[in-house]
């Protein structure tokens, strides 16, 4: 009777088999999904303080002439790039802080300030972004003063124009409560199928005649039902093969030694 169906150092995972207890447990993995939605929403709307944005926008030229050739535009073009770097230099962004007295590092500067220059165009975009947004609107102000100054005077260029003074948002523009919250909910979610992954994979008992039939190889002729208030003594499959194969290796040590 051959009883070595399966390899024994191999699990398979039957997909289908996975999926119905997973279904057994639609209840509490429902409600570790709103669990997570619900602490991820109080998070933060409670302690996550909301961010505003206001952005001031330059028009970079590189000679104030009034004839404009294609040298030129092709020069503009070329040093929008370097004033992007200009205006996050430390020099720029100390006299920005300095101006209005604020205590803010280099650093903490940086990560509160972004400079774009969209595709094909002379324009320079300096956004901050602030939990207070007239600090956000006034530093974006500034920053745009500051780097006129900063590019006459260290590049040597025509300073550039101002198109667009940044204004006070009305709106925040982070975090997102409805954003934040369905990523906590499907992360608790995958927290408790993860638990319940492991839990599956680590349960080796046998409990229905086609995990007899299945792991051991044999049919199971009769099933004896148990009596009232009797518990079921469960063996786990992987403890059974365990067995066999210390077994088996005894068997082969003996016969070696002979």
């Amino acid at each position: 009777m051959n009883m070595n169906p399966i390899n024994e150092e191999e699990q398979e995972i039957d997909l289908l088999d996975l999926f119905f207890y997973y279904w057994s447990k639609k209840w509490i993995l429902l409600l570790a999904l709103v669990l997570g939605a619900l602490v991820s929403a109080a998070v933060t709307h409670f302690l996550i303080a909301p961010t505003f944005a206001s952005t001031s926008k330059l028009y970079v030229f590189s000679s104030n002439k009034g004839a404009i050739d294609f040298s030129e535009l092709q020069l503009s073009s070329n040093l929008t790039n370097d004033y992007v770097e200009l205006i996050k230099s430390r020099p720029v962004v100390e006299t920005v802080n300095a101006n209005l007295g604020n205590d803010y590092s280099y650093e903490h500067t940086l990560k509160m300030m972004n400079v774009v220059n969209p595709t094909s165009t002379r324009f320079l975009n300096i956004t901050i972004t602030s939990t207070d947004p007239q600090e956000a609107c006034d530093m974006a102000n500034e920053f745009a003063e500051v780097t006129r100054d900063q590019i006459a005077a260290i590049m040597k260029q025509d300073q550039p124009s101002i198109v667009e003074q940044a204004v006070v948002a009305e709106k925040k523009v982070g975090p997102s409560l409805k954003k934040n919250t369905a990523i906590g909910g499907l992360l608790m979610l995958i927290a408790f199928m993860g638990v319940y992954l492991i839990l599956y994979l680590l349960d080796d008992t046998i409990k229905t005649e086609e995990d007899v039939e299945k792991y051991l190889g044999v049919n199971t002729l009769a099933v004896i039902p148990l009596r009232e208030g009797e518990k079921r003594n469960e063996r786990g499959i992987r403890s059974v093969l365990r067995a066999r194969k210390e077994r088996l290796a005894a068997t082969r040590g003996k016969g070696g030694k002979a």
